[in-house]
C-alpha cells in the first residue's frame, strides 16, 4: 500500500515508440509514473517489458501506433500529464530517404 501513495503523487506519462525504454527510464528516474508503452518491434515490447517490471505487462502494448492513439481509452482510464515518444530516425525507418 506504501508504494501506491508513493506512486499517487506522482505526474504520468505514456511512451510511444518505445524500443527498449531508455526514454522513459529518464523519466521514472526525474519522478514520472509510466501508465503505458506502445511499439511496433515484439523484441521491442519484451526488452522494455524486462527494463520496466514497474510496468505491467498488459500496460506494453505492440502494435501500429495509428491503432493506439485511436482507440487510447480502451488501454488506459487515468488522466496522462505528458506523451513522450522516440519515432525513428529518417534514416534508418523504412520510410525515410535514408540519407544519413
Amino acid at each position: 500500500m506504501q508504494f501506491a501513495e508513493q506512486n499517487a503523487d506522482k505526474p504520468t506519462f505514456v511512451d510511444f515508440f518505445a524500443g527498449a525504454g531508455g526514454l522513459s527510464y529518464g523519466f521514472v528516474q526525474a519522478g514520472f509514473k509510466v501508465c503505458l508503452a506502445n511499439d511496433f518491434e515484439d523484441v521491442c515490447v519484451r526488452t522494455y517489458r524486462f527494463n520496466h517490471p514497474e510496468l505491467p505487462a498488459e500496460n506494453v502494448i505492440k502494435g501500429d501506433i495509428r491503432n493506439i492513439v485511436d482507440y487510447i481509452q480502451d488501454y488506459i482510464s487515468q488522466d496522462v500529464d505528458v506523451v513522450i515518444g522516440g519515432p525513428p530516425c529518417q534514416g534508418f525507418s523504412l520510410k525515410g530517404k535514408k540519407l544519413g
